[in-house]
């Protein structure tokens, strides 16, 4: 006895769910841990470098940042490597007591390069950095004393000194490298606390007073006016690069302060995803059996297909062909019609018209001039095929009944 019933299936097992579940709740805790410790140091302004635009403490620069946008001028704050520094910007770069870790020598040669393409770099060290060097500049320590005046010495621009300052200044510039400088800061003591360098199509300066860009000093007396004289109304890029919050590059950015681990989690998480889409944790099941189709459903397909538009010229010329076979083969026509027609173009309707005009069988004329005025137009909507295709399956059945076509 043959019965229809299908077999029931078993439940598939949700093992492989929750183990992905799992895997991404636990590699959400590993992020939120990362973002309170992130949260956690930057609410503590003594973990923020001196130097750093967003450090409110007295030797950060969060106070050049309020001043630019409180001017309304762009403000940005960069962390990436000095390679990866904007050809097309106008900003001018401005880096104040950077880490030497974060500048070795490579770094500052990548940094004086985007300089020669036109651009100004405001270098900013109370000791000797890898800029200093490449520049051949010497920078010596000494006892900090506070200046209260700066001569502004330039080769193309008449002297300039700035007056009544309180600027805290713990190192001189010296070297060779003075010689080639364009434009030199002087204090009242002799000493050279800044220089300034053509360096291609842009400028280079080197100032060792970084104090003049910090919270504590640069309110004080007429400090700002060196920093306005120094960067101008020009937009900013401070470098934050420099105090390592934010390392730079998608791969040191990934690969440290604990970043690397957290992307290996989520190699981890999607690895597991992956191999529990093509496995099953679960106990094996039975194998099932496929259905038998039904056999009217080649016959549906097949009939949706040839319901296409696109294909009724070619549907048309199957059916002219057919109609030109079963007229040539009849008995009285074998004589005047060839049966070598391969498709619509290459039969001769002409003379298939003139043959049928004098045929005996006036039935036989009127079904061909009614699927001729059908087979003769050149584009047939759904309706019109098929009216042609009746024309075409009435004229075929009626010689299909009549054996000679002429009774």
């Amino acid at each position: 006895m043959v019965t229809d019933a299908t077999p029931s299936l078993p439940t598939r097992s949700r093992r492989n769910h929750f183990a992905i579940g799992a895997a991404l709740i636990l590699l959400c805790f590993y992020a939120l841990i990362l973002g309170f410790s992130a949260r956690r140091q930057a609410g503590n302004a003594s973990v923020l470098p001196a130097g750093s635009s967003a450090s409110a403490s007295p030797n950060g620069s969060l106070a050049v940042a309020q001043v630019w946008r409180q001017l309304r001028l762009p403000f940005t704050a960069w962390g990436e490597p000095p390679d990866l520094l904007p050809r097309y910007t106008k900003d001018t770069f401005v880096s104040v007591d950077p880490s030497t870790a974060s500048y070795p020598p490579e770094a500052a040669t990548a940094l004086l390069d985007w300089a020669r393409t036109g651009h100004t770099i405001i270098f900013s060290a109370a000791g000797p950095t890898s800029v200093s060097r490449s520049l051949h500049l010497t920078v010596k320590a000494r006892r900090q004393i506070v200046i209260t005046s700066i001569r502004e010495s330039s080769r193309r621009a008449r002297p300039v000194t700035f007056r009544h300052l309180s600027l805290p200044v713990a190192s001189v510039l010296s070297g060779i490298g003075l010689n080639d400088a364009s434009r030199l800061f002087i204090a009242e003591t002799g000493a050279v606390v800044g220089a300034q360098f053509r360096v291609g199509d842009g400028n280079v300066v080197v100032w060792n007073a970084p104090a003049v860009f910090e919270n504590r000093d640069i309110g004080k007396a007429q400090n700002f006016r060196i920093v306005w004289s120094l960067v101008g109304n020009h937009p900013l890029m401070w470098d934050e690069y420099g105090h390592g919050i934010t390392s730079g590059g998608f791969i040191r950015q990934m690969f440290q302060s604990g970043r690397g681990y957290s992307l290996l989690f989520l190699i981890t998480a999607v690895l597991l995803y992956l191999y529990a889409s093509s496995l099953r944790f679960g106990r094996a099941r039975r194998h099932v059996e496929d259905r038998a189709r039904p056999g009217t459903e080649f016959m549906k397909a097949f009939s949706s297909h040839l319901q296409s538009r696109r294909l009724y010229p070619y549907q048309v010329e199957l059916l002219a062909a057919a109609v030109w076979r079963n007229l040539a083969s009849q008995p009285r026509f074998q004589s005047e019609l060839p049966r070598e027609g391969v498709c619509d173009h290459s039969l001769p309707w002409a003379r298939m018209d003139e043959t049928m005009r004098k045929a005996p069988s006036f039935e036989l004329q009127s079904r061909y001039q009614t699927w001729r005025q059908w087979h003769a137009r050149k584009r047939l909507s759904k309706r019109e095929f098929l009216s042609y295709v009746v024309a075409t399956r009435e004229l075929l059945t009626f010689l299909l009944e009549r054996e000679d076509g002429t009774q």
